[in-house]
Formats: structure tokens, sequence, C-alpha cells
């Protein structure tokens, strides 16, 4: 049940004055109703179903992005360039001075120029016998740690360079197995490989 009833009268407000009189009772009343962006208020912040709305919202959105192509999704978000409002001809981006790749601010040199010849610290220096020695036993029996276990054919190899040893065949093509991209050729994998798996 509603129960209506005058709680403020103004002489000839303005539509402002108006806004900013609805806002004022809404902040001090919280009421339950009438809490509308209309009053400078939002439709969320004292509403009961806050949560129930919200969840219905991301639903409908992301329902609606998936619908939507590439091409779409670029032509509504994406602003590359002098699309962008904060474009300025590329003049603001920081560039390297040795190869002329734009880089992130702060940056004067990319990571591959500022280590070439002597902007690289260990120019000119080279490690003792005692210090290859040691990196050299500190690595045996290590693998690398971007090794990644496969399954080929229901055979487990510690890694793709493990598995094209064994195979007789490259890591190129092992690679390109498992990333799907692999091409079959006669007499390359085409009999003693048939599926991968990643572990």
């Amino acid at each position: 049940m509603f129960v209506f009833e005058i709680i403020k009268e103004m002489d000839h407000p303005t539509e402002q004055q108006l806004l900013d009189e609805e806002l004022n009772y809404i902040n001090k009343l919280l009421p339950q109703y009438n809490v509308g962006s209309v009053g400078g208020g939002d439709n969320l912040t004292n509403n009961p179903d806050r949560d129930d709305i919200i969840r219905r919202m991301t639903e409908t959105i992301r329902a609606r992005v998936a619908k939507m192509s590439e091409d779409e999704r670029k032509r509504i978000w994406s602003q590359p360039g002098d699309k962008n409002p904060n474009w300025k001809g590329g003049i603001s981006s920081p560039k390297c001075d040795g190869c002329g790749k734009v880089l992130l601010y702060g940056h004067k040199k990319c990571s591959r120029c500022s280590k070439i010849g002597s902007n690289n610290p260990f120019y000119g220096k080279h490690h003792s016998e005692k210090s290859r020695k040691y990196l050299s036993d500190i690595r045996k029996g290590k693998l690398p740690a971007n090794t990644n276990p496969i399954v080929l054919n229901g055979v487990s190899y510690i890694s793709q360079a493990d598995a094209a040893r064994k195979l007789g065949v490259s890591i190129g093509s092992i690679s390109n197995w498992v990333r799907g991209k692999f091409k079959q050729r006669p007499g390359t994998l085409s009999q003693d490989v048939n599926y991968t798996q990643v572990v």
C-alpha cells in the first residue's frame, strides 16, 4: 500500500533546484522506491534486489558480446591510432634510440639494443675456467624451467626435445604437431604419431 503526501512546497523552482531537493530527500529518507537516476540517485545502491539486478545485467551483456564477431567488437570498442581521443600522431610514443621500436614510457632503449655490444654489462669480459665448470656442474641433470612433458601415442616424453631425439625428427616438427600446425609429409610422424597431449 502506498501513501501519498506533500513533504515540501517550492515557489517557482528551476529544474535543477527540484532535482537537488529530490536528491536531498532521497539521501535523508533512504526510500526503498523512487531512487532512480532522475533525482540524481541511482537504481542500485538502495535497491533490495541489487545483487540479482547486477547478476542479470552481467549475464545479458556477456550473452550479447558472445554473439558478436571479432570485427563487431573492434568496431565498437577498438580505438586505434587517430580514432583514439588521446592520439597525438604517435609523437608521444617513446622509441628506441637504436632500432626505433616503440617502448614503454621511461625507457630509452629496447631490451635487445640495450644489451648489444658495449651496452652489454658483460661486454669484453669472459668467465674463468673455474666459473665455467661451476656453471656446467649446477646445470647437469636439471631440465629447463619451460620444459613441458608431452604424450605421443601413449608414450610419455619429458620434453619436446626428448621426443624429437627418440623419434628421430626435428624439435620443430614435434612443436608444430603439438600446436596443431603440423602438415603430414611422407615418412615424417605419419605412422608413429597419431595424437599428442600436453601434460
